[in-house]
């Protein structure tokens, strides 16, 4: 028989509370616990944040108000775990509790709702937080202590059910609509109904529980099929015995086995080595490496055959390389080499057969060696070396020798880790040689590192140089090549390099190829630098008696600039090639020869991603925008100055150089995606520099410096500029989970790179870190951390590590990552997970690479309830069909791009693609060039095209009107000519662009409890702000040209949209004029529509935010164009192209050219073209002579 029993409590007015129970015996042991609303002794207790008001009221059909308030905010994240809490004492001892009871919230304000539960031993266990983002009704919460967990340190994590006090927590989020700057301050919720159950089984709610497990569906591997794929250079070459190695990537499913892989050369089989670089969850060969002796030339068709027709015949023969008695020795045929286990030499025998049959010695009895001296001169040979066979295989070796430099037990700092390649019948040995500084010095010069070894037997002629080589016979002193960084002669920009002979200067040029031979009767050893220039300064030195190539030199013309820094825990990987009688096979390594599947089998295969194939048919605006932003990429460090370096080649450059921006990795997956995408060579090399300088420089290689050494090797340096953040503190910026580095910190890439290309050091940089995020997770990981995305990186990064290593620690580590996302996932509705699209939806990414990874079920369960959490939570301004991340131009709002197919596969909504379209295209539309668009775009364009969807706009709109504020551009109106020689109905479309920093000048806007921008439900502002108080924010005026108003109209709205205007027939023909003048001094951009034929820009302002700008010469004109930086203190330069397409006239100028004009030169009619050399095209122009009239294309002056 039941027996109910009453606790009586006070309520927070004073007024008593009255608890139902309904025990089974004894109050001791409930089953049920009612908490009512009757008068009672004991009140809640209300805590908020300090000067906010907070109260907890009863009403009278019990339940109970609570009324809060947070306090105002900046842009800080840590402000947002801001809270307010009720707390009432209690006495439950319910086995296995169950907690019940219904809120209602009088406002969608985004904010997060606990239940805490305080036991007896002090433990407080938390329920997953309820997002506060609906209004008007009560919704019912089941929270079972299985889902709760335990936040108090040093508790065991087991529920004791004797609870002493529960509390009610509301947590500040920032917003709720994501996307928006603001936030609420303010809040209401009722509660009431709170009770108490017991449930062992605990069924109210399905546990979502991740451990790292795999779940492999063997039914994919039905799929394995038998079938052909092309091999085709990227570009030809000179050499018909080159060492090729590519990897080539598997749809899931498809080869099961290494051995059912055959090589083609003209349909026949070509010896081949093979190896697994990664599996899919399945077993099945995700990406498979090859291996061969390449012709080059275009003489040999090469393809692939898999499948069970396709075994490979060359397992049985013996691998090249073998241990005997402390040593390795290598014989791939014509090639010979011996490393010794012990002693200070790189590579201590060296030999091949020349072309009389005769076995040549390379090197004397001092075999190749490598050398540290410091700034002191002081010489440090190799020490404490290591040697290992890394491959070994019939065709193919790699020998990995790794050691320091020190001198007589005297550590120089410097760490080096080198590797050999040999291939079976190749007389060319590649090598990758990497040095790290662990010296524990954060300002140190680079030294001079070389590769240096003596000849057996006396050389007579040397080369340096291909094209116009220096060359000659060896007389008296060495020959020495130095090729120096930038410098400037005559408003050009150069790279020189000088060769001479003691003081005698033999000649010299600029951007030294790095190719050099060396000569006697006997044989001609050719060595290749890779990327020489670009990694300066470099030394080369030869005699008759001997070499050495200094891959870093202390000499240069920027000896004891910030930029010959190299600091504690930076790396450098460079690669060079020895190749005897073939030069050929080493003038290809310079040029870096790559054999590759096409287009369509890199993108259909799955393995980078999903995405189809380069479509410009589709989707010509994306597709010339991409080309656009990447040819821009290429070409203006190149014409830059100081854009290279050991230290700075691959960087994410700026015409500022103080805004070298590490971290930016986005750029190398943009050029890597695209890259497969369009199987064009330039983007992949691109992709490799960057991902190089990111894996090398922008990752710390070294112990570290602060308390907690194992915490910073293996971690990247914060999102900041000159590459280390705080360079003369013991302890910099160092990027991991929640550090001040917002969690930038991406490695899928270079997995990527690594999977494509093998290379070695790419898979070491990624294997460290991600050993360091292991660390990091076990020993920092915070349950209630706020900005998620902080751990959205480390998971991606971990399932990336985990693709190319099958490390179950990566996946147990990812598995913590995975439940704290499960925890909050409700919290992907609000902006406790980051205010922008772009945060919350990278986490979605990293949900979603954990699901790819692991197949895990629940995974894609959790990707389908936060994305559509996130998704159907998005701000959306009223009247606008772009969500409110569209005020900023930033790039980590494109993320969501990325996911939404995702969303739309696993739920059939299509209007998670055709809702954001326009969004898409608002960065095309406005020739927003960012990566991180480049990168998140393929997969959505994949589902538009199958979704039949098109591209809303075929051209980018122009700028009439570009401006920070009034201030900077000295005006606010703006005008474009139309030429119309047809008379006809016509249309007009301006578009307005707000930008970031309006953002943060609407901090100052107050509606209700809303701050921020206007709600999207009452377009009203209340604001002392002037610039928030016109009429209106812009005017458009149309005039015929008969001098007609053809249209007046208001741009109304302060937010980014387009806006379309009929010009109907009217009789006549010539050139309108359309003029917009802004009201506000905002941060904005005013743009229109360049899709008509002949639109052309009035140059009022001065800052032409075009890249490429035209103009039209009349007959018998001489003109002058005036240009020069925006800003002080920048790289930049201009070129001026004939109608003929010829150079006409070139400018280039350093940071020291202070806000100065220079002046191009013209004579001659028709339509000229000047590109300026700028990373930010907003440069100053004008033209002097002729009308200041610009077009974003020839077609714009009727060409």
């Amino acid at each position: 028989m039941r027996k109910k029993v009453r606790i009586i409590l006070l309520g927070c007015t004073g007024v008593l509370c009255i608890f139902m129970l309904t025990a089974a015996s004894a109050i001791e042991n409930p089953s049920e616990m009612l908490i009512g609303a009757e008068e009672g002794s004991k009140p809640w207790s209300v805590k908020a944040p300090v000067n906010c008001q907070s109260e907890f009221t009863r009403n009278t059909d019990n339940s109970w108000t609570f009324n809060y308030q947070f306090p105002r905010v900046t842009y800080g994240f840590s402000e947002r775990n801001s809270k307010n809490t009720a707390n009432l004492p209690v006495e439950i001892k319910i086995p296995d509790p169950v907690f019940h009871l219904e809120i209602m919230n009088n406002e969608a304000s985004g904010h997060m709702f606990f239940l805490h539960a305080t036991c007896r031993d002090g433990s407080v266990w938390s329920s997953r937080p309820l997002a506060l983002n609906w209004t008007g009704q009560w919704k019912s919460l089941t929270v079972p202590s299985s889902e709760m967990y335990c936040n108090t340190k040093g508790k065991i994590n087991v529920f004791e059910p004797d609870i002493v006090k529960l509390s009610l927590e509301v947590n500040q989020s920032m917003s709720s609509r994501l996307g928006a700057s603001g936030f609420y301050r303010k809040g209401q919720i009722q509660v009431r109904n709170i009770r108490a159950t017991s449930d062992k089984n605990q069924h109210a709610q399905r546990k979502m529980i991740f451990e790292g497990k795999v779940f492999s569906d063997k039914k994919t591997l039905d799929n394995a099929k038998s079938g052909t794929l092309a091999l085709s250079p990227l570009e030809t070459g000179k050499s018909r015995n080159y060492p090729m190695k590519t990897g080539v990537p598997f749809p899931e499913g498809v080869l099961t086995e290494i051995g059912k892989l055959q090589v083609l050369a003209n349909g026949k089989e070509c010896p081949a080595q093979t190896k697994i670089l990664s599996l899919w969850p399945d077993g099945s060969i995700r990406v498979a490496q090859l291996e061969f002796s390449a012709d080059l030339t275009g003489a040999v068709s090469y393809g692939m055959a898999y499948g069970e027709n396709a075994k490979s015949k060359i397992a049985d023969r013996k691998p090249i390389c073998a241990e005997d008695d402390g040593k390795i020795l290598v014989d791939a045929g014509g090639l010979s080499a011996k490393f010794s286990k012990s002693g200070g030499k790189l590579l201590d025998e060296l030999s091949f057969t020349n072309a009389k049959g005769e076995k040549v010695g390379v090197f004397s009895t001092e075999g190749c060696k490598s050398v540290l001296r410091n700034k002191d001169d002081v010489c440090f040979p190799i020490s404490g070396k290591t040697v290992e066979i890394e491959q070994s295989g019939p065709l193919s070796c790699v020998i990995k020798v790794s050691g320091i430099y020190a001198l007589d037990g005297n550590k120089s700092g410097y760490s080096f880790s080198s590797r050999f390649y040999f291939m079976r019948g190749s007389k060319s040995i590649r090598c990758t040689f990497t040095f790290v500084n662990e010296s524990g010095i954060t300002d140190n010069p680079m030294p001079d590192i070389s590769i240096e070894g003596a000849w057996d037997g006396k050389h007579s002629r040397y080369q340096l140089g291909v094209d116009g080589a220096q060359s000659g016979s060896f007389k008296g002193k060495e020959i020495q090549l130095f090729q120096d960084g930038a410098i400037y002669e005559n408003q050009r920009v150069k790279y020189p390099f000088t060769i001479s002979n003691g003081a005698e200067t033999l000649g010299n040029g600029t951007k030294f190829s790095g190719f050099m031979s060396s000569e006697n009767d006997l044989m001609k050893a050719n060595i290749g630098i890779f990327e020489c220039w670009q990694n300066n300064p470099k030394k080369i030195t030869l005699s008759g008696e001997s070499f050495a190539v200094y891959l870093s030199c202390r000499e240069s013309c920027r000896n004891g600039t910030p930029r010959n820094n190299f600091y504690h825990g930076m790396s450098k990987t460079q690669q060079f090639m020895f190749g005897f009688d073939e030069k050929d096979t080493v003038l290809d390594f310079l040029s870096e020869p790559f054999l590759m599947p096409p287009a369509g089998w890199l993108c259909s295969s799955g393995v980078f991603g999903k995405m189809d194939a380069e479509d410009k048919v589709s989707f010509p605006l994306f597709e010339k925008t991409k080309d656009n932003w990447i040819r821009n990429f290429s070409v203006l460090p190149k014409i830059f100055g100081d854009q290279y370096g050991l230290r700075d080649f691959g960087d994410y450059f700026s015409d500022n150089p103080d805004l070298w921006m590490n971290l930016e990795t986005a750029v190398g997956m943009a050029l890597f995606r695209q890259f497969v995408r369009t199987g064009k060579k330039e983007y992949l090399s691109l992709a490799r520099q960057s991902i190089m300088h990111y894996a090398d420089i922008d990752t710390c290689h070294a112990p570290g410096l602060g308390r907690d050494k194992e915490k910073e090797q293996g971690a990247v340096y914060a999102h900041t500029t000159q590459h280390a953040g705080k360079n003369n503190t013991a302890e910099r910026n160092l990027v991991y989970l929640q550090t001040g580095g917002g969690g930038h910190d991406w490695y899928s890439e270079a997995a990527y790179l690594y999977l494509l290309s093998g290379n070695e050091r790419l898979r070491d940089c990624v294997v460290l870190h991600a050993d360091a995020t292991v660390y990091h997770i076990a020993k920092y990981f915070k349950e209630d951390h706020v900005l998620a995305r902080e751990y959205a990186w480390p998971l991606k990064n971990l399932c990336s590590a985990y693709m190319i290593s099958s490390k179950p620690e990566y996946l147990r580590a990812s598995a913590k990552i995975m439940n704290f996302f499960s925890y909050w996932r409700d919290a992907f509705s609000t902006a406790r997970l980051g205010n922008t699209l772009g945060q919350p939806a990278v986490c979605l990414e990293a949900i979603r690479d954990y699901y790819e990874t692991t197949r895990d079920p629940l995974a894609r369960e959790l990707f389908k309830i936060a994305g559509q959490n996130m998704v159907d939570n998005v701000s959306f301004p009223l009247n606008s069909e772009l969500p409110s991340d569209s005020l900023y131009n930033e790039d980590g709002r494109v993320m969501i791009l990325d996911v939404l197919p995702d969303l739309y596969e696993i739920t059939g909504k299509d209007e998670y693609v055709k809702k954001y379209v326009g969004y898409l295209y608002y960065y095309m539309q406005n020739r927003i060039c960012d990566p991180t668009t480049f990168w998140c775009a393929p997969h959505f364009l994949k589902s538009m095209k199958s979704m039949g969807l098109k591209e809303p706009f075929s051209k980018p709109f122009l700028p009439i009107i570009s401006a920070l504020t009034e201030k900077a551009s000295g005006k606010s109106t703006g005008e474009a000519l139309i030429d119309e020689t047809e008379d006809g109905d016509f249309t007009v479309s301006v578009s307005r662009v707000a930008a970031f920093r309006m953002g943060r000048v609407a901090r100052g806007l107050v509606i209700g409890n809303w701050e921020g921008y206007p709600d999207s439900t009452e377009n009203k502002m209340r604001t002392e702000e002037p610039r928030f108080t016109p009429e209106h924010f812009g005017h458009i005026r149309v005039i015929s040209p008969d001098g007609k108003i053809v249209l007046d109209e208001k741009l109304k709205e302060y937010y980014s949209k387009t806006y379309t205007y009929k010009i109907p027939k009217d009789g006549t023909t010539g050139t309108y004029r359309v003029i917009v003048k802004m009201s506000d001094t905002l941060y904005h951009e005013i743009l229109v529509d360049s899709s008509l034929p002949r639109l052309t820009l009035l140059n009022r302002l001065g800052f032409p935010n075009i890249g490429t700008v035209y103009f039209k010469v009349p007959e018998g004109k001489e003109f002058q164009v005036k240009v020069g930086p925006r800003k002080s203190g920048r790289y930049g330069g201009a070129v001026l192209y004939s109608p003929s397409g010829e150079i006409a006239d070139e400018v280039y100028w350093a940071p020291s050219n202070t806000n100065s004009l220079f002046t191009l030169k013209g004579k001659g009619a028709g339509i000229w073209k000047l590109e300026r050399a700028m990373f930010s095209t907003t440069s100053r122009m004008s033209l002097e002579g002729i009308p200041d009239i610009l077009g974003a294309s020839p077609e714009a002056f009727g060409k």
